[in-house]
């Protein structure tokens, strides 16, 4: 996620077709990959949450940027035991910048084998020199222990590393790498970082491949057993584009499998939605044809050679059968999406926010935002649904105009009941009075449940109760998924 996610939401282009909520899955592929996603950093049984605020001032350096872990329990999320991580921690390399926002995107994942999940935080203003016209970027790669997060490695870039971040075992060793964007331009690039088994340390391979800077996310499109990585980016003339990358036993393709110019968006998921073995891509398209803001969802199945159809499998609106609500103008529906099994039936659900989603009379509460959860089943999305909003159907709180309810999700494990629990960001919280509207931010934790997830038992994160700084620190801009 990055910050041309909301400023140049205008420029995305694309079409649109109509079809039904339900996909019916295919044969089964290849054995699925092996290793599990998570975000367990001290092993105990319980997935941590990883929130990024990289607008927090830091030892009153503006807009350096931090990161907050809270921990999972029996209870859900931990806020009395939660940390933070910035550059101005002894044992975190480089030093906190002005408005260098370390924290501007998160990937989690076991990268080292040992049982404990690692963080990977992206920071692509990052740098030493700070004269120079093209800032290198970082990635900071904190490794999990049984005492939490704790050794941690500074990777300088090239050029804005860290736009965008994901874990995936691209050769199907078992062990997930860093795919990470180093954007030379607005087509951007991807790079890749191994870590030997029990090893403490990344590095930089080889690998590289045209197209990808706004939204990377991974899981294995094709059945073959190895992972592979979707990635969103920006043509010349703003389409917003998407591109497929293969994994093989050398790791990353150089040359996409396939490119779509006009079927890209702000947020993209990657899960088996189908049941069938390959991954479903799923892309969030909160504006759409330049002019059109209630926003959609596209829905492409899985491929035995990574090419996507010309048009997508599955398009999804307000308006649509299972959808909850109703399409408006100016909704954003689609401005983020994940893919994740909150009732713990094996079959993943799709996530939906809608950040600039209006509530109230006449949406007098404007941009107050919305989260739709599409519930899926053996077959594909069932046509059950749950809409949640802030002071709405059993959901505490009261929604305040530019909250941006539905910034972003992610679904994780943090009562270690086996159902993932959804984690909503607002990064409008307390919002300024000036475009774009950012704010404090707070993050809203659901547990999951058989029906979805449960409103009444919410809990609300918000930065300074955590430890950081509020003012302006987009809290929840990215999370760790």
């Amino acid at each position: 996620m990055n910050l041309a996610r909301i400023l140049a939401l205008g420029l995305a282009a694309g079409t649109a077709g109509a079809t039904g909520l339900v996909a019916v899955g295919g044969p089964a592929a290849a054995a699925p990959v092996t290793w599990t996603r998570g975000s367990d950093f001290d092993g105990d049984g319980y997935d941590d949450l990883a929130i990024g605020a990289p607008g927090g001032a830091v030892d009153g350096v503006a807009g350096a940027g931090y990161v907050t872990i809270v921990p999972g329990s029996k209870r859900g999320a931990d806020p009395a035991r939660a940390t933070v991580l910035s550059q101005a921690g002894d044992a975190v390399p480089g030093e906190p910048g002005e408005y260098r926002s370390f924290g501007h995107t998160l990937a989690t994942g076991d990268l080292n084998a040992d049982g404990f999940a690692d963080l990977v935080v992206g920071t692509p203003r990052d740098t030493d020199t700070p004269d120079v016209l093209v800032t290198p970027g970082s990635l900071t790669v904190f490794f999990g222990s049984a005492d939490g997060l704790g050794r941690a490695q500074r990777i300088l870039g090239r050029g804005s590393l860290g736009t965008a971040a994901t874990a995936a075992d691209l050769d199907g060793d078992g062990r997930p790498e860093i795919v990470a964007a180093e954007p030379p331009s607005n087509f951007g690039r991807l790079v890749r970082f191994t870590v030997a088994a029990g090893a403490f340390a990344a590095e930089r391979t080889a690998d590289e491949a045209l197209y990808g800077s706004s939204a990377l996310a991974s899981g294995d499109v094709n059945g073959d057993g190895r992972e592979d990585v979707v990635a969103l980016f920006t043509q010349v003339g703003g389409s917003k584009s998407i591109a497929v990358h293969l994994g093989t036993a050398a790791g990353l393709s150089p040359s996409p499998a396939h490119v779509d110019v006009y079927n890209g968006g702000a947020d993209l998921a990657v899960g088996d939605l189908t049941a069938d073995g390959r991954a479903d891509i799923v892309v969030g398209r909160p504006v759409d044809r330049w002019t059109e803001s209630e926003g959609l969802v596209n829905v492409f199945h899985g491929t035995a050679d990574g090419v996507l159809p010309e048009e997508p499998d599955l398009v999804l609106d307000q308006d649509s059968a299972g959808v909850p609500d109703t399409k408006e103008p100016y909704d954003w529906f689609g401005s983020s999406v994940s893919v994740g099994d909150l009732t713990g039936d094996g079959h993943p659900e799709l996530i939906v926010g809608a950040q600039r989603e209006g509530l109230g009379a006449d949406n007098a509460v404007t941009a107050a935002g919305s989260v739709s959860i599409l519930l899926g089943s053996a077959t594909g999305l069932s046509g059950r649904s749950q809409w949640l909003a802030r002071g709405e159907r059993n959901l505490p709180g009261t929604p305040a105009a530019n909250d941006q309810f539905g910034w972003l999700t992610t679904v994780r494990d943090v009562n270690g009941d086996g159902r993932g629990d959804l984690a909503v960001a607002a990064t409008g919280g307390n919002a300024s009075t000036a475009y774009p509207y950012y704010g404090d931010g707070f993050v809203t934790v659901l547990p999951g449940r058989a029906w979805g997830v449960a409103a009444k038992k919410a809990v609300t994160l918000t930065p300074g109760a955590l430890g950081g700084s509020a003012a302006g620190a987009r809290f929840g801009w990215s999370l760790g998924r």
